[in-house]
């Protein structure tokens, strides 16, 4: 007889801590074919080969945990599947009852395993195959265990008294190991230079018996599999913010295409598909799931994408979108608020439109707020984005001395403790958040700077400024006052003055004889609100032969606040 080893690797995100590699198939063909033992009922079944079959991976097991009861369990029993000829597929039934076509028959020991007897019946196509039959002792001719549960040990599992029966040299006997979960995020997130292998390396306490082609093979790779970006809101410290019109956005991109997964193929993540056809690839958080042994391949949720906001003031209120900008439910991609990073799906439905947008509010909780949304439709064939529209008001206008509102983008849940510690009866799918913080409300002075290009009080010579507050218009404009600090530099430079209050709607003025005493050169005046025009007059004292006006720059941008300076003439 004679094994060939293969699988066909899948892409982990290298976030996860509970992404599932490629199944490995080991397909047998050949081996001595036996008399039918009908025909000879005085020579017993031969008793089948029994091995273990041990799977040592380059990161942790995380498969779930199942309890098993009785003789022969074991606490670290998983939902890690080993199945013998693909049971429930109905794939070319050589024997009906057999093989393809028995039904999830587990085996009730995983911690000992389960014998099987040879028995040799007539296949459909004319030629004996070779089955496994309960001990005569107990059902004769009735099928044995097909599916194995895997014992789970740090980075192994491991598959117990699995018996080998040669399918002769008319056939051929797959075994699959399925449901096989790993710490991806162990083995470093992907890199620039390329994925990261996820290696697979088979062992069989017999090789005579299950003779393999390859010891190692490769099941996987691990790459990044998320981008986030937040669009950003300026809050004037003057002026409350409101939630009229959308505030900022929040995207998230897959960096390859199966990075966003449904909890199972059904468009409602409450109901679950059955995924129960060996090899099938469904793209999906959940595995094979095999109903005959509880709680296997099944996921507690879809991918989830989480937003959580830091600094948030506490005279913010926060809203988000409740599906993906332009998402339809059923439609790829789409994703739908839920109630918490864990837990059951639980959509959360809108309680309010901001411009066009259905939205619901977020609580704040010490300056953190929370949001969590769950992919519930995704295209296995295309590179996704998922947005959300963010809405933020405030009471008043917010303090120059408040940091900034931050945002951290990832999926979810993530682990706490660190993965190393985390149970594999734990929630799945569940992640790291390697995430970097951006900001997402910025809080800006109301301040506008002039630039007075030339100003003079020699030889001869007086300027004048003015500078008005026009806040006050016929627009509905919000009336902003405060003071104005004017900056010289020149020769006979002084230190900086503060003008009074400038109220909305008035003109401040002052001589650069009164102010700035025997002094040439350019002035910046900045004013602690919006809204100034400012004006300069230079004249021969008394103004009799000689004077000239000219309107200030308006600079634009801070130093230090990511924006270049430039001037302009243009308030």
């Amino acid at each position: 007889m004679k094994c060939l080893v293969t699988s066909v690797p899948e892409t982990l995100r290298g976030e996860a801590i509970t992404d599932l590699v490629g199944d490995i198939t080991i397909t047998c063909t050949g081996g001595p074919l036996y008399a039918d033992e009908g025909t000879m009922p005085a020579v017993p079944n031969p008793a089948a080969s029994q091995v273990n079959i041990t799977i040592t991976l380059n990161s942790q097991v995380t498969s779930r945990l199942l309890p098993v009861s009785g003789a022969g369990g074991a606490s670290n029993a998983s939902e890690a599947l080993l199945l013998i000829d693909e049971p429930n597929s109905g794939l070319g039934v050589l024997v009906p009852g057999f093989g393809t076509g028995e039904p999830f028959t587990p085996c009730a020991t995983p911690g000992t395993g389960c014998g099987a007897f040879i028995d040799t019946q007539m296949g459909t196509d004319g030629n004996p195959y070779q089955t496994a039959v309960q001990t005569p002792t107990g059902n004769p001719g009735a099928p044995a265990p097909n599916v194995f549960q895997g014992i789970v040990a740090g980075n192994q599992v491991t598959f117990l008294g699995v018996p080998v029966i040669p399918p002769g040299p008319n056939g051929a006997r797959v075994f699959r190991i399925t449901n096989v979960r790993i710490n991806a995020s162990g083995l470093g997130g992907g890199s620039a230079s390329g994925p990261l292998l996820v290696l697979a390396s088979i062992q069989t306490s017999n090789p005579f018996s299950l003779p393999l082609s390859a010891s190692t093979i490769t099941v996987g790779f691990v790459e990044s599999g998320l981008t986030f970006s937040a669009g950003r809101a300026v809050a004037l410290q003057c002026t409350p913010l409101t939630n009229t019109q959308q505030s900022a956005s929040l995207v998230f991109s897959e960096n390859f295409a199966t990075a966003f997964k449904p909890k199972t193929l059904s468009a409602d993540p409450s109901v679950a598909a059955p995924q129960n056809v060996p090899g099938a690839n469904y793209d999906t958080e959940s595995g094979l799931i095999v109903p005959a042994v509880a709680g296997s391949g099944l996921a507690d949720y879809g991918t989830r994408l989480k937003a959580v906001f830091h600094n948030v003031p506490s005279t913010v209120s926060i809203w988000v979108s409740t599906t993906n900008i332009g998402g339809i439910a059923g439609v790829a991609p789409f994703a739908q608020l839920t109630a918490s990073e864990t837990g059951s799906y639980a959509p959360v439905a809108s309680s309010t439109t901001l411009a066009g947008t259905p939205v619901a509010q977020v609580s704040v909780v010490n300056g953190t707020a929370t949001v969590v949304w769950e992919v519930a439709s995704s295209s296995p064939s295309a590179t996704e984005t998922v947005s959300f529209g963010v809405f933020f008001a405030s009471t008043a206008g917010l303090s120059i001395g408040l940091p900034n509102t931050t945002i951290n983008g990832s999926f979810a849940a993530t682990a706490l403790p660190p993965p190393a510690a985390q149970p594999a009866t734990a929630a799945i799918p569940r992640f790291v958040d390697n995430s970097t913080a951006t900001t997402i409300i910025a809080i800006q002075p109301c301040q506008t700077t002039l630039l007075f290009p030339f100003v003079t009080n020699q030889g001869g010579f007086d300027t004048g400024l003015a500078i008005a507050s026009s806040s006050l218009d016929p627009f509905g404009t919000s009336p902003q006052s405060g003071t104005c600090t004017f900056n010289s530099y020149g020769m006979n430079a002084q230190p900086p003055i503060t003008s009074p209050a400038v109220n909305a709607g008035t003109t401040y003025s002052v001589l650069a004889s009164t102010a700035l005493p025997n002094f040439s050169g350019y002035v910046m005046a900045v004013c602690n609100f919006q809204y100034v025009h400012g004006f300069a007059f230079i004249s021969d004292v008394g103004a009799r032969n000689l004077a000239m006006g000219y309107l200030p720059l308006v600079v634009i941008g801070r130093p230090g606040q990511g924006t270049p300076m430039s001037e302009s003439l243009v308030n």
